[in-house]
């Protein structure tokens, strides 16, 4: 008897989830997009293209099953730190501060910084120590496969079922990623 030919099913481990990371359009050419931007050299007012990466933003949450009512709905608090040097000293101190009053619940603080040093699981923190490896590939793929089927069920433009599942239907490596924190967080 001839066995099935179907094909394997796809893997979950963090090595995966590392390597599909990796085919997300990265920072530096998003970055790049922006610096070439004629239209910031010419007469008249300029483009915010930051406050256009909200509207597109929201849209990526949304299609996590995400609104920013529903985070804030589960008690999810946030401080946000900005600028050009510190923040990540700044977040740490603070995160430091906040988990020395437990929660019975569970993690206290999460935190999200960018970027990492060595490992992208520095990025997000439960408590001051970056999440295991397992749990960033079991949030990493819930986020992922709620991204392809929202695809799927707004039809984006794709040749074909696979590619639902490719970086074309995710957002660039630094917007999944903070997808990927805040379900973390919602998550835990």
């Amino acid at each position: 008897m001839a066995s099935s030919s179907s094909p394997p099913p796809p893997q979950r481990t963090y090595d995966d989830a590392l390597s599909r990371l990796a085919h997300l359009q990265s920072n530096r050419t998003i970055v790049n997009l922006f610096g070439n931007d004629d239209s910031q050299h010419k007469p008249g007012p300029k483009k915010d293209l930051n406050s256009l990466a909200i509207p597109e933003m929201l849209s990526w949450l949304a299609r996590a099953g995400y609104t920013p009512s529903s985070l804030a709905a589960t008690g999810l608090k946030c401080v946000h730190v900005a600028g050009t040097k510190g923040k990540g000293s700044v977040s740490a101190l603070v995160s430091s501060i906040i988990s020395q009053y437990p929660s019975t619940s569970g993690p206290t603080v999460g935190t999200y910084t960018s970027p990492h040093v060595l490992s992208v699981r520095e990025r997000i923190q439960l408590d001051c120590v970056p999440i295991s490896r397992e749990k960033f590939a079991k949030y990493f793929f819930e986020v992922w496969d709620r991204l392809s089927q929202a695809a799927r069920e707004a039809k984006d433009p794709v040749s074909c079922d696979d590619e639902y599942e490719g970086p074309g239907t995710k957002p660039f490596y630094f917007r999944f990623l903070t997808i990927l924190a805040f379900h973390v967080f919602r998550g835990v």
